[in-house]
């Protein structure tokens, strides 16, 4: 509806538009748009960050019913059909009963009918001892996220998926969806997690590659994140750009 609206706004010289993935970037460069500043997300490193994430095993024992012994996999979303929460209750019947599943977000009315089909699932796989769901709106995403062996991201459909890079702030290593545009950019195989279809058993032998990465990996992993996603560095290109905007627009006058 706002189409003709925002591309007479954003084709114009002496305006910018922010693209949160290379996905989004190239949907804006086939609608004509001059200037495109694609960057992540910022990750706010005040907490996502190593620091948090060697605490591990005391915020498990805080949040959760799992116990050290246990191989915890997290997934912080609301709960609706497109984030797919579904697949990975299936994942997880596929596991070794010392996996756990940890599935935090809040339920919208709209999305109710899906939140009991996941209920329901837990029930029809047996996995009501495995299954640990907080159905609220979390506001301390990098405990949930911090206290994982690791980070699951099923989505079919996201512009970039925020969460991915928390995680890796976090040295925590990411299982996701083959999300092109996204996923190629932002997970470096084999140091900050695996990539892949959805495609069950290959999600479960991922799994067991994804807790065998060294933690050095996952450490200097970490660092790059924060490098080019933290939330210092995107404050200060935005200082920079919007100053040259600035510029640029007092030198037509």
């Amino acid at each position: 509806p706002f189409r003709s609206v925002i591309k007479k706004l954003f084709t114009r010289d002496n305006m910018m538009m922010v693209a949160i993935s290379t996905k989004l970037e190239t949907l804006a460069i086939e609608n004509s748009v001059k200037n495109i500043w694609q960057r992540p997300n910022p990750v706010d490193e005040s907490k996502f960050n190593l620091v948090i994430g060697a605490k591990k095993m005391a915020l498990r024992s805080v949040i959760s019913p799992f116990s050290n012994d246990d191989i915890v996999l997290t997934y912080v979303a609301t709960f609706w059909r497109n984030k797919n929460q579904l697949f990975l209750l299936r994942v997880l019947s596929k596991l070794k009963n010392n996996y756990k599943l940890v599935l935090a977000g809040p339920v919208t009315l709209a999305h109710k009918v899906y939140y009991n089909d996941v209920l329901a699932e837990i029930n029809n796989l047996k996995l009501n001892d495995r299954v640990y769901i907080v159905n609220k709106f979390v506001d301390n995403p990098q405990e949930y996220i911090a206290m994982s062996d690791v980070y699951l991201f099923p989505s079919r459909h996201e512009g970039l998926g925020t969460p991915i890079l928390e995680a890796q702030a976090c040295g925590v290593p990411v299982v996701m969806n083959d999300m092109p545009g996204i996923s190629d950019k932002w997970i470096n195989i084999g140091h900050a997690g695996y990539v892949c279809g959805l495609d069950e058993d290959v999600w479960v032998k991922n799994i067991h590659k994804a807790i065998a990465i060294e933690s050095w990996k996952l450490d200097k992993n970490a660092k790059v994140i924060n490098k080019l996603a933290g939330s210092e560095t995107i404050d200060k290109e935005y200082f920079k750009k919007i100053n040259e905007m600035t510029l640029d627009l007092s030198n037509e006058y």
